[in-house]
């Protein structure tokens, strides 16, 4: 994988380290798979989240002699950091939501709150 890895195995504090904050100490954009359709079932994504609802987008990179798209291409729901900045290789890049107060009901939505309720928090 160009510029990052495949994996890592860790704990939430891996990635959120700021002190106190639970942010990322270093602004990265991440592809966590969330806009990425299973090819096996085009309405999921890989973590089996429902995409049904969303729009899908194929986008090629361009070949940077002639500026035609080469067969290098990527669909997802959700272009990410390459909307802003235009690079093939940050499709689908997010920039992760602060690890603060994980496991309350003001972070997850409102139909995940029930699943948690009364449980104790994972952070």
């Amino acid at each position: 994988m160009a510029g990052g890895i495949p994996s890592l195995t860790g704990t939430c504090g891996t990635c959120h380290d700021t002190p106190n904050v639970g942010n990322h100490s270093f602004p990265t954009p991440l592809n966590i798979g969330t806009g990425d359709p299973n090819p096996s079932n085009t309405s999921t994504n890989l973590g089996g989240l429902d995409l049904s609802y969303l729009p899908t987008i194929t986008v090629c990179k361009t070949d940077p002699g002639t500026g035609l798209p080469t067969s290098n291409c990527k669909t997802t729901t959700d272009l990410g950091q390459a909307l802003i900045d235009g690079d093939f290789d940050h499709v689908g890049k997010i920039k992760g939501n602060p690890a603060r107060a994980l496991g309350t009901c003001p972070v997850f939505p409102q139909w995940l709150c029930a699943n948690i309720a009364g449980r104790r928090p994972f952070l």
